[in-house]
């Protein structure tokens, strides 16, 4: 009986998705996803131990999946996987594409110098990243990270109701203190009463959705939301018995 010989010809583009680290593929099914709601819960899910594969995964041929790694490490906020992503960004490369995601506390020496960036510029030349850092600075309890807060409050111009960054000052001062509380009770209670993001009318209304919990319920995600406003993905980390802000981003919904 003759033997039949096949040749397998794989595409390259094929050996290098397979080569791209090593990455699991259950994991880069969610993050190559385009509607990557569901999956980001299903990966916030799994807290600090799927830290590791999300950085090999910074380095995956596909857009989309490097992008939603990026997004990940910075939701969860792990310090090793925040050290790695930072690293990852300092590595020499043709284009880099950093991701507008949230900047979870405590801010880190990479965070600072890209405060002090910003501050360099006038605030009308502000982007979505000086938002992210806004709402960092306003939850980091260091003296320094307070100190540059109110650097960046002292640029943006006041009263100026068409302008985000002056909005986001006056939502801040309806709410002296909240930003950097630890509350007792739920989550949900903990924004209720510390959504310093929202003025006083729109706390009274807004939508709280707990998305999920990570790493033995110490960390939760949650969407708080307004009809026709703006929608925010905030992590709170369990201290202790009460919550405090890890991070707050302003989700742009497309």
């Amino acid at each position: 009986m003759r033997h039949i010989k096949f040749i397998i010809i794989i595409p390259l583009f094929l050996l290098q998705i397979a080569h791209a680290s090593g990455i699991d593929p259950s994991l880069r099914k969610l993050l190559s996803a385009d509607d990557f709601d569901s999956p980001m819960i299903k990966i916030f899910s799994q807290g600090d131990s799927i830290i590791s594969k999300l950085v090999v995964a910074l380095d995956d041929p596909d857009t989309n999946v490097a992008m939603h790694a990026q997004f990940m490490l910075l939701l969860l906020g792990d310090e090793h996987g925040i050290q790695s992503l930072h690293q990852w960004y300092d590595r020499p490369r043709p284009i880099l594409r950093i991701v507008n995601g949230p900047v979870p506390v405590p801010l880190s020496e990479w965070d600072f110098k890209q405060i002090e960036a910003i501050l360099a510029h006038p605030s009308s030349e502000w982007k979505n990243e000086a938002e992210n850092y806004f709402y960092a600075l306003a939850i980091d309890r260091s003296t320094r990270a307070q100190e540059l807060l109110k650097k960046m409050i002292e640029a943006i111009p006041v009263g100026d109701t068409s302008n985000a960054f002056a909005q986001m000052v006056t939502e801040l001062k309806h709410c002296i203190g909240c930003a950097t509380s630890c509350s007792f009770g739920t989550p949900q209670k903990m924004v209720q009463k510390n959504a310093f993001f929202f003025d006083s009318e729109e706390v009274k209304s807004m939508k709280i959705e707990v998305l999920g919990y990570a790493n033995g319920n110490n960390l939760a995600l949650l969407r708080l939301s307004q009809i026709m406003g703006n929608t925010f993905l905030v992590v709170l980390k369990r201290q202790g018995t009460c919550w405090q802000f890890q991070s707050v981003h302003l989700q742009y919904v497309s």
